[in-house]
């Protein structure tokens, strides 16, 4: 039988395809598959993660701020009094974090019912203007501290600038304004029905005269 004209084409075309392969791979057999080489591991761990080894400097500096992990623990776990004796380390307040050292001592004077000793020692960090979230977080314990010495218009005055700012404003700021707010227009009617002037700090029904 005679091979058609189709199955010569067809034939011819796979050698073509075969030829070509051949020239392109050189007309050598596929390699055998072998292990990637990686570079060999940095001796030691410094070189190895980026980060700098211990050295003397290092260790008198870890030293330096373990107090105010301390007492950044003990104040999460509500042992104040240990935590207003580490932050109020006189090494603290010349350090590089004093002002956080300051915030940890305002918090715990507050967490401890000083509130006068508090509210002065956040308003002395908020005059240094801290940076970053620490501005805000000074600026809501000078109100808490406000709030428990009762001088609910100062209090609601720091609400007001801080709900003021976008990049600060939130639902907890939120909300103690509005509380703060209702705490002192309730004070201002009892005041007014009183027929006072002034701050009071009583509940409404004392203004009114006891029965002889």
């Amino acid at each position: 039988m005679r091979p058609t004209r189709r199955s010569l084409f067809l034939g011819v075309g796979s050698c073509a395809v075969f030829a070509a392969f051949v020239h392109a791979s050189g007309g050598m057999t596929p390699q055998q598959l072998a292990p990637t080489t990686h570079p060999p591991l940095p001796a030691t761990a410094t070189d190895m993660w980026l980060v700098p080894a211990e050295t003397p400097a290092t260790t008198r500096a870890s030293s330096l701020y373990q107090p105010l992990a301390d007492a950044a623990s003990d104040l999460a776990e509500g042992n104040y009094d240990s935590a207003l004796t580490l932050a109020s380390r006189p090494a603290m307040a010349t350090s590089a974090l004093a002002d956080y050292a300051a915030y940890y001592k305002g918090l715990a004077q507050l967490r401890l019912n000083r509130a006068a000793d508090a509210r002065t020692t956040f308003e002395a960090l908020r005059e240094r203007k801290p940076a970053g979230y620490l501005s805000v977080s000074a600026a809501l314990g000078a109100a808490e501290a406000a709030t428990a010495l009762a001088d609910h218009d100062k209090a609601l005055t720091i609400y007001e600038k801080l709900t003021a700012d976008k990049t600060t404003v939130n639902e907890q700021i939120l909300a103690r304004q509005a509380e703060t707010a209702r705490v002192l227009s309730s004070m201002r009617q009892s005041t007014s029905r009183c027929g006072r002037s002034g701050p009071v700090i009583v509940a409404p029904d004392s203004c009114r005269a006891t029965p002889r």
